[in-house]
């Protein structure tokens, strides 16, 4: 489990100087998925606090989703690597699931904040279909 304290000794002076804020813990004690940095970025972090894939400015971070931001990374982190032809969903820059997922023959429009697909097209039909494509 993460320790705030533990945390707070491995730091070096530079850590603390671009920190305001420490790391939020989850109610097992581990860390939240998201640390900010001032009011200046936020990125990803594991259940233990180390860094991932994923970061953000901070003024576009919504507050009352935050524990929502990273979980395409932080799945990811976590998927076995040993799984044969194991294909992962794509993630957007800030570590969330990018909403429109292709594959060979089709695209897919996942929910918003979890990997459940709500609408399909075959490839060969126009994207401009799917609810979730940004050229609609």
């Amino acid at each position: 489990m993460a320790d705030r304290a533990k945390h707070r000794d491995t730091l070096s002076l530079e850590d603390l100087a671009y920190r305001t804020t420490w790391p939020e813990c989850d109610d097992f004690g581990y860390y939240k998925s998201m640390v900010c940095l001032s009011d200046i970025l936020c990125y990803c972090v594991d259940k233990n606090g180390n860094r991932i894939f994923g970061t953000e400015i901070a003024s576009k971070i919504d507050p009352t989703r935050f524990e929502k931001y990273c979980k395409c990374s932080r799945e990811y982190e976590e998927f076995p690597r040993s799984v044969p032809n194991g294909d992962f969903l794509r993630c957007l820059p800030n570590g969330d699931y990018d909403r429109l997922q292709c594959t060979e023959e089709w695209c897919y429009c996942l929910e918003s904040e979890n990997p459940d697909i709500i609408e399909a097209a075959k490839f060969n039909t126009s994207l401009k279909d799917l609810s979730c494509c940004e050229y609609n």
